[in-house]
């Protein structure tokens, strides 16, 4: 008897939507059978021509047949992807991690559901994640570490051992957080920016020398 791949509903259809269309398509054996986008944003009937579906319709659909991946961004510090993720779960829906072949991540890390690792990024022994995460290429998380949920972590930034990140977090490219770091929630990093004192949540750094920030995360377009 021939078996159906799982079929995949990918929630976006921006250009994220578009470069995990190629890693899934390269790298798994999931069937996209289309891509889910909010009434605001429904503006074409087929993207990578697959179907649009508006996700008021989509979560309808048969959660024993339809998996989700959420290809959302770090836009107001990640609570739409949080939003969503949230959404489907109490419906269901299984959303599922992406997990590049080219990724390494220690057989003893604790992950959770909903993240996506592209290649490249490196999760070291005794680490503990979250779910709804995105560790972007060349991103590096050493032991020990804990991070919670719907975090963005940006190319090659670098994580050391036995720092804790709580939820909704911005690290940007090349940002360094020390040793023994506590990172609260809603945190901003800007990209270089070299963490080495504990930050409090919502707290802003962008390497500003001198200069004062004094808005909160949540105040600030990313």
């Amino acid at each position: 008897m021939c078996t159906k791949n799982p079929q995949l509903i990918i929630f976006g259809i921006g250009q994220f939507a578009e470069l995990l269309t190629y890693y899934i398509k390269e790298d798994t054996n999931y069937e996209i059978y289309g891509y889910a986008v909010d009434s605001l944003y429904y503006k074409c009937e087929t993207f990578l021509d697959k179907k649009v579906i508006l996700f008021d319709d989509a979560k309808s659909y048969d959660s024993k047949r339809f998996k989700f991946l959420l290809a959302v961004g770090y836009s107001n510090m990640n609570h739409l992807r949080e939003k969503k993720y949230i959404e489907l779960k109490e419906l269901g829906f299984d959303v599922i991690s992406y997990i590049s072949p080219k990724a390494v991540v220690a057989d003893n890390v604790v992950l959770g559901d909903g993240n996506v690792l592209l290649e490249n990024s490196y999760i070291a022994p005794f680490s503990m994640i979250g779910n709804c995460n995105i560790f972007w290429s060349g991103s590096n998380i050493s032991h020990h570490a804990k991070i919670g949920n719907n975090n963005f972590i940006a190319p090659s930034a670098c994580v050391a051992g036995n720092v804790y990140i709580g939820n909704n977090c911005f690290l940007g490219a090349n940002s360094t957080i020390r040793n023994g770091i506590e990172i609260g929630d809603y945190c901003l990093i800007g990209s270089g920016t070299n963490i080495s004192k504990n930050m409090a949540s919502y707290e802003v750094n962008l390497e500003e020398g001198t200069k004062t920030i004094t808005k909160t995360s949540l105040e600030i377009t990313i």
